[in-house]
C-alpha cells in the first residue's frame, strides 16, 4: 500500500476529469473512494465542486481563504478592525496539527497560538493541592455562596505555608 496523501488541488483536477467524462457526482466519489480510500473528498464535497463546474466554473483554487475571511468578518465585524489578523488559538491535539491542517493555516496567513502544557498561574507541582482540596470538598454540603468561600479560605489556611 502506498503512503501517497493527494493534495486537494489533485482530487479536484481528477474530478474535473470525471466531469469531462460525463460521470456523475456519486460515480465519480465512488471511483475516487475505491481509489484513494480515506483520503477521498466526501460524496457532498463532489456534488459541491460538480455544481462549480456545471456553472463553468473550473479554479482548481478553492477560496477558503477569501471565504474564511469574509465568514469571520461577518460573524465577527471586530475581525475587520484588526485589519485581517487572525491569530487562532488551538490545544495542539494531534487532528489540529496534522500536515493539512497545517497547510491551511499556513494558506490563510493566520497565527497560530498554541494552549501551554499547563495553565501558566498553576504549576504541576500544585495538582496534588487541588486533588486533595477535591476529595475534602466533596463531603461539605454548603447552602450559600458564603458558605464555601468560607470553607476554602479556611481550608487554604489550614495548610502550612511554603516559604
Amino acid at each position: 500500500m502506498s503512503n501517497f496523501v493527494p493534495k486537494k488541488e489533485h482530487l479536484l483536477e481528477v474530478i474535473i476529469h470525471y466531469f469531462i467524462l460525463k460521470k456523475s457526482a456519486a460515480e465519480s466519489y465512488n471511483i475516487l473512494r475505491e481509489a484513494y480510500g480515506e483520503h477521498a473528498p466526501s460524496q457532498n464535497t463532489c456534488e459541491r465542486w460538480f455544481k462549480r463546474f456545471k456553472s463553468d466554473d473550473f479554479d482548481v483554487k478553492d477560496n477558503i481563504q477569501v471565504n474564511l475571511n469574509h465568514t469571520l468578518i461577518v460573524k465577527q465585524p471586530e475581525w475587520a478592525r484588526r485589519h485581517g489578523k487572525v491569530i487562532l488559538l488551538h490545544d495542539g491535539a494531534p487532528s489540529h496539527t496534522s500536515t493539512p491542517v497545517k497547510d491551511t493555516l499556513k494558506d490563510l496567513a493566520w497565527e497560530v497560538v498554541t494552549h501551554p502544557p499547563y495553565p501558566p498561574d498553576l504549576a504541576p507541582p500544585d495538582d496534588h493541592l487541588f486533588q486533595s482540596m477535591a476529595h475534602a470538598l466533596s463531603e461539605q454540603h454548603c447552602k450559600a455562596y458564603e458558605g464555601v468561600e468560607n470553607w476554602v479560605s479556611e481550608w487554604f489556611a489550614s495548610k502550612p505555608q511554603i516559604t
